[in-house]
C-alpha cells in the first residue's frame, strides 16, 4: 500500500532497491527508506499523479536511480512515473527471491530477464512479475493499485501461492560487490581493426602460424588487407624484406585483426579456419624449402662439374 499511497500524493520514489528496504524490528514490516529523490520530485512536480490507466508521467530533469533497478527511460531521460517505481519493485523482488544481482539475471544476448531459468512461478504470479519487468512503459502496470488487486486475488487461494518456488537458490540480502561482465557477444567483423579497446575473445589470442608463413596469401581470405604489403618491394635495398617483416607482424596480431576484419559464425569456426591455414602454410613452406635445397644442390653440382 505504500507505493499506492505515495503515487496518489504525486510522489515518485525513483530509487527502489533492496538497499532502500529495511525490516522494522518491532513488527517485522518492510519499510521503504531513502526519500532524497522523492523530495526533489515533490519540489519539481506539484500536480498529483493520477491513479489508474492514465497515470501522469513527469520528466523531472534529474536522472536518479540505480543501474539495473531503474528502467531505461528513467536513467536516460529522467522520466518519472508510477510504472517506473513498479519496474524497480519488480527487479527488487526478483533479486530478493534469487539472491543474485540484476547483472546476473539478464540474458546478455537478448537483454531479457531470465525469470523462467531462475524461478518456478505460479501461473498467477508469473504474468504479474512479467508486467512489472516489461521493457516498454506502456506494457507495465500503470498504478500500484492494479498490482495490489491482482496479488490479493491470488493470495485468497493458498494452494496457488505455494506453487511459486525458487530453483536452487536462497533468498539473501544482496551485498555490494563486483561481478564479472556478461559473456561477450560475437563482435567479429566490427571493422575496428586497430582499436585496442574492442575486446577480442581470449580463446583466439596467440601466435598465428598461417599468417607468419604466408602473410601475402593469408591476408586475402581473412580480409586483413594490410598483409598485401608483403608483396611490395619497397626498394632495391630491402629486397624481399617486406614478406618476413609482415609475416612477423601478422604472426603477432593476425588473430586479433582477422577477428575484427571479417564476420565469423563462431569462435570454433574462426579457429578451424586458422588451423587450416597453419597446416597449409607448413605444407607449402616445406615444399618450398625442399625445392630450394634441390635447386642449391643442382647449382653446386653444376659448379663442381665446371671446375672439374
Amino acid at each position: 500500500p505504500v507505493l499506492s499511497y505515495l503515487h496518489q500524493l504525486g510522489i515518485i520514489h525513483r530509487d527502489i532497491a533492496p538497499d532502500n528496504i529495511i525490516r522494522r524490528a518491532s513488527d517485522g514490516v518492510p519499510v521503504l527508506i531513502d526519500l532524497g529523490g522523492v523530495k526533489q520530485i515533490a519540489l519539481e512536480v506539484n500536480t498529483p499523479v493520477t491513479s489508474g490507466q492514465n497515470s501522469a508521467i513527469y520528466a523531472g530533469g534529474t536522472c536518479l536511480g540505480k543501474v539495473g533497478y531503474a528502467p531505461d527511460e528513467q536513467l536516460r531521460l529522467g522520466i518519472a512515473a508510477p510504472h517506473s517505481d513498479l519496474y524497480a519493485l519488480g527487479v527488487t523482488a526478483l533479486v530478493l527471491m534469487t539472491g543474485k544481482q540484476p547483472q546476473e539475471l539478464v540474458d546478455p544476448y537478448t537483454l531479457n530477464w531470465r525469470t523462467e531459468e531462475e524461478l518456478t512461478l505460479s501461473p498467477e504470479f508469473n504474468p504479474i512479475l512479467s508486467r512489472l519487468l516489461a521493457s516498454q512503459p506502456s506494457e507495465r502496470f500503470q498504478s500500484a493499485q492494479e498490482v495490489l488487486e491482482l496479488i490479493q486475488t491470488d493470495e485468497s487461494d493458498d494452494s496457488k501461492v505455494r506453487e511459486t518456488e525458487i530453483k536452487g537458490t536462497v533468498a539473501v540480502t544482496p551485498q555490494s560487490k563486483s561481478y564479472p561482465p556478461p559473456t561477450p557477444i560475437n563482435n567479429s567483423g566490427c571493422k575496428q581493426v586497430f582499436d585496442e579497446s574492442v575486446p577480442v575473445p581470449a580463446e583466439i589470442q596467440g601466435w598465428n602460424w598461417g599468417a607468419f608463413c604466408l602473410p601475402g596469401l593469408w591476408c586475402v581470405t581473412n580480409q586483413v588487407w594490410i598483409g598485401l604489403i608483403a608483396w611490395s618491394d619497397l626498394s632495391l635495398v630491402t629486397g624481399f624484406l617486406a614478406w618476413p617483416v609482415m609475416g612477423i607482424i601478422l604472426g603477432i596480431k593476425g588473430n586479433e585483426w582477422a577477428w575484427k576484419s571479417r564476420r565469423w559464425k563462431s569462435i570454433k569456426a574462426f579457429k578451424r579456419h586458422q588451423r587450416g591455414w597453419a597446416i597449409t602454410s607448413f605444407v607449402i613452406t616445406g615444399i618450398m624449402v625442399t625445392l630450394l635445397f634441390l635447386f642449391l644442390e643442382l647449382i653446386r653440382q653444376l659448379v663442381l662439374n665446371l671446375v672439374g
